[in-house]
């Protein structure tokens, strides 16, 4: 353990997310790892920054940080009218691209998470601006045009630690069902290899949700004959949440 360079301990490090980090610096003892862990748990600090789009252009705000070494960037999401954007100065399209572009180095793939759902107009230019150059945990994204569905696929594809996938939103193309069973039953190994125990026995190994109306009852109603099931949220017709 000794023999490890510090170079190779330090470039570890910095790919732990707040979470992991949070745990290491309370329990790690081993003097080459808790200096590099104690480091980075001292002097990392988290972002979230938030757009909206008005008449004037796009306005953003960064939330949350200090003064830190180490900035990550744990939350990209356009914001519904507050008064935060009163005082806010309005850039144009071209130069908030360019700061997206800026700032994708420091968006943390393990933890942050993308919620943009309120503007098309706005998720147009984040996705735009942040396809191929950032992968994510969490994401939920308004349709607004094939951008958001390549910027879907990419994230499915091509994200190590993409966990929550929330779409919005209107005329999404049917191929966009066989990018969430993708996600569902593929992924990780980890999730290859819980589909595949669920297949052979039936357990729950992802849930299902919708926030509107079901159009295939009786293809739902087949998927939940599958295996042992339960509802949450019941509606009139059709459980909200489906659990297999």
């Amino acid at each position: 353990m000794d023999a490890v360079p510090l170079k190779f301990v330090d470039s570890v490090v910095e790919l732990f997310g707040r979470e992991t980090l949070d745990e290491l610096a309370q329990e790690v003892r081993h003097p080459l790892w808790k200096d590099v862990v104690d480091l980075h748990h001292n002097n990392r600090v988290y972002y979230e920054i938030y757009f909206r789009m008005e008449e004037g252009g796009f306005k953003h705000v960064f939330r949350n940080g200090a003064e830190g070494r180490f900035t990550r960037i744990v939350g990209v999401s356009d914001s519904p009218a507050d008064r935060i954007w009163d005082e806010v100065e309005p850039l144009g399209e071209g130069e908030t691209s360019k700061l997206l572009e800026t700032i994708s180095p420091l968006i943390d793939p393990v933890a942050c998470n993308l919620n943009s759902k309120d503007s098309p107009d706005c998720t147009r230019v984040l996705m735009t601006s942040l396809f191929k150059r950032v992968y994510l945990q969490r994401i939920t994204v308004l349709f607004c045009g094939q951008i958001a569905y390549d910027f879907l696929e990419d994230q499915i594809n091509n994200s190590p630690f993409l966990s929550d996938v929330e779409i919005s939103g209107h005329n999404w193309p049917q191929s966009t069902l066989d990018l969430l069973a993708k996600f569902c039953s593929t992924g990780s190994p980890m999730k290859r290899h819980l589909f595949d125990l669920w297949k052979a026995n039936g357990n729950l190994q992802f849930e299902l949700y919708s926030s509107g109306s079901v159009a295939d009852e009786g293809g739902l109603r087949a998927l939940m004959s599958k295996g042992q099931s339960y509802t949450k949220g019941i509606s009139s017709r059709i459980p909200q949440v489906l659990d297999v």
